[in-house]
């Protein structure tokens, strides 16, 4: 996920206004998700780790700060047994999101989402 600010265009990671410290995901079951946060990646943002054994929807709602938070949905399909060291195989089929203005590249895995 890119985090930028509407007004500026700034990544919201990449400047430090948002960091590991200060964003929290939960999924449906209210459990803490695993994510990390880069800023010295080509594209600054949030990772999330999907952690699934089948295929499925699952949703996360990722708080930032106390600044905003938002719903994510995404329909997830197990496409491969995967490896041991990198787990299984999907592809992300859709993705949603509430509460934010965002643009969603499904074919990169990617989520932009714009905070006022």
């Amino acid at each position: 996920m890119i985090i930028i600010d509407e007004a500026s265009g700034a990544n919201l990671i990449a400047n430090g206004t948002y960091t590991a410290s200060n964003i929290t995901i939960f999924d449906e079951a209210s459990m803490n998700a695993a994510f990390s946060v880069t800023t010295t990646e080509e594209t600054p943002g949030i990772y999330l780790s999907l952690d699934i054994l089948e295929s499925q929807e699952k949703s996360y709602t990722v708080n930032l700060k106390t600044d905003a938070f938002f719903t994510m949905n995404m329909d997830i399909e197990k496409t491969g047994e995967g490896s041991e060291c990198c787990g299984i195989d999907t592809e992300i089929d859709s993705i949603s999101v509430s509460g934010a203005t965002s643009e969603i590249d499904l074919e990169n895995k990617m989520i932009t989402l714009f905070i006022i």
